[in-house]
């Protein structure tokens, strides 16, 4: 139990921290902001994820012959809330890690994004001095 409480800050950080530089991978490679969408396509995966964790403890418990009035069901108990999270959190480290967008990658994406943002705003400027229409300037 020590293990998957030591696991609980990364389970809290680090997704938000992938999802911070999946969203500026996401604007360079198709040169739009769509972080409300992604942040909300991941907020119903995180939901879907809780449900779906929900059914599998509650069935692997009923599968296992719980019952609220046994006098030890430690065993069962101790495996679904302790094991089986362990396992998975190892097989999502194992997946992590071989997560392709690395800190260099992110570094060059934002350094690009920079280059893209300064250029566009000097493409931005006028060309020509800024003349107000003179016709228009006695008119209220």
């Amino acid at each position: 139990m020590h293990s998957n409480r030591c696991g609980t800050g990364a389970d809290l950080a680090l997704p938000h921290a992938i999802q911070a530089e999946v969203t500026d991978w996401d604007k360079f490679r198709y040169r739009r902001r769509q972080t409300g969408l992604l942040f909300a396509l991941w907020n119903a995966a995180t939901k879907l994820a809780l449900a779906l964790a929900a059914l599998v403890a509650l069935g692997l418990l009923e599968l296992a012959g719980f019952n609220a009035e046994m006098s030890a069901p430690v065993l069962a108990l101790g495996l679904i809330y302790a094991l089986l999270p362990s396992v998975l959190k190892g097989i999502a480290i194992i997946i992590l890690w071989q997560f392709p967008l690395k800190s260099r990658h992110h570094k060059s994406i934002m350094y690009r994004l920079t280059q893209r943002s300064e250029r566009s705003s000097i493409d931005d400027l006028p060309t020509k001095p800024f003349a107000p229409d003179q016709s228009a300037a006695g008119r209220v």
